[in-house]
């Protein structure tokens, strides 16, 4: 598979924007207990430490929040991070039904860094992260607006990666046996510090899924690779 972010992402949305992707294969859905406790132990954690009228003015997610803003989008679009910080803020519980999406939603929550996954067996073709022309259907009613930042494959939209619309027929499920797991970076989280949150994501997905990990790195001055 062949993984691209085009020159229009760098160009118009951010020069420094970068993507590491973890190709998980051989999945098991072991561990579902304890992955449920590590996010259940965070949503206690953010709690104590955030509050909704300041989660757009964190230093991690308000560059998502001005990258928005230059696009003229507005308030009703938010982050990954920005929307499972506000379910959990409204004490509600962010837990999943599978432990992949657990260590995802425990890694958003620890370090403020928008993740999404995809199905790998349900992709057709390629991944390119562009810039919406506008008129991009993601449904019967609805489509892009121009200058959203999403991702598609040969056959569809897959995801926006601003208000992060999820294409359901590539989403992860407790079934799921091999999945493209993305972590998204805007300054001031640097490459090498997005590193670091994609080694632990590793690491845990190793330990908790049975699984077996392979990452790679996207970014303007390497904006295609394969895996």
């Amino acid at each position: 598979m062949k993984l691209t972010i085009s020159k229009e992402v760098f160009n118009t949305f951010h020069p420094d924007f970068a993507v590491i992707f973890l190709r998980v294969n051989n999945i098991h859905n072991q561990h579902l207990r304890e992955s449920r406790h590590l996010v259940q132990e965070m949503e206690e954690e953010i709690r104590r430490t955030h509050h909704p009228d300041t989660i757009k003015n964190h230093y991690l997610i308000s560059p998502w929040v001005a990258a928005q803003q230059a696009f003229g989008q507005v308030s009703h679009y938010q982050t990954s991070v920005e929307r499972i910080l506000q379910q959990v803020l409204r004490k509600k519980t962010v837990v999943t039904n599978h432990t992949l999406g657990n260590i995802m939603r425990y890694l958003m929550l620890k370090y403020l860094v928008p993740m999404s996954a995809d199905d790998c067996q349900k992709v057709r073709g390629n991944i390119t992260f562009a810039i919406a022309k506008g008129g991009e259907k993601i449904s019967f009613s609805h489509s892009l607006v121009r200058g959203a930042l999403y991702y598609h494959d040969s056959k569809r939209v897959l995801g926006t990666k601003l208000d992060h619309w999820k294409n359901p027929v590539t989403r992860t499920t407790p079934h799921t046996t091999q999945a493209l797991v993305h972590l998204g970076g805007l300054p001031p989280l640097t490459l090498p510090k997005l590193l670091l949150v994609a080694e632990e994501a590793q690491q845990l997905l190793e330990t908790f899924c049975g699984t077996t990990v392979k990452k790679v790195q996207v970014h303007r001055r390497k904006a295609t690779v394969m895996i």
